[in-house]
């Protein structure tokens, strides 16, 4: 209550000095520049602000999780969705083929050039019994001849 005292006597104030700071730069005073003196043995300012604004100190408060939502986020997609919602007027360019060269083929290249310079180092691995059967004895089993047959075709 006390702040909305002070801010109407001000608006007064401000309203009434209006016309008489207009009336003063009709008059016919011209003061000229005056050279700075250090006079004053103490800093005007920091009185001021003493008297006229007297330090407040407010306690900090503690976080209070009362919004069930994310504000950040609801303003990051709002600031999205209205910059989607602006229409640029460009016009279309004309198609100039100024690069003498396929790009995605130079990319391509570069890409397989690129890989295969990486060399990988494999760990040797663990012998692994993944056969089910002892390819010895099917051997055995099988007709010399047809294997014989099969080794000399190339098959």
């Amino acid at each position: 209550m006390k702040a909305l005292k002070n801010n109407a006597v001000m608006i007064i104030l401000f309203t009434l000095m209006i016309p008489i700071n207009l009336s003063a730069a009709d008059s016919a005073f011209y003061f000229t520049e005056e050279e700075y003196v250090d006079d004053i043995p103490f800093d005007t300012e920091m009185i001021c602000h003493q008297l006229c604004l007297p330090a407040m100190d407010f306690e900090e408060e503690s976080y209070v999780d009362d919004i069930p939502f994310d504000t950040e986020a609801i303003a990051g997609e709002s600031l999205y969705q209205a910059a989607l919602a602006i229409e640029f007027g460009l016009t279309d360019e004309e198609n100039v083929n100024d690069i003498p060269f396929n790009t995605s083929k130079v990319v391509a290249a570069h890409q397989l050039n690129a890989s295969m310079e990486k060399t990988f180092e494999l760990t040797d691995e663990a012998y692994v019994d993944d056969i089910p059967f002892s390819t010895a004895s099917v051997v055995k089993e099988l007709n010399g001849k047809k294997i014989e047959k099969i080794y000399a075709s190339g098959n």
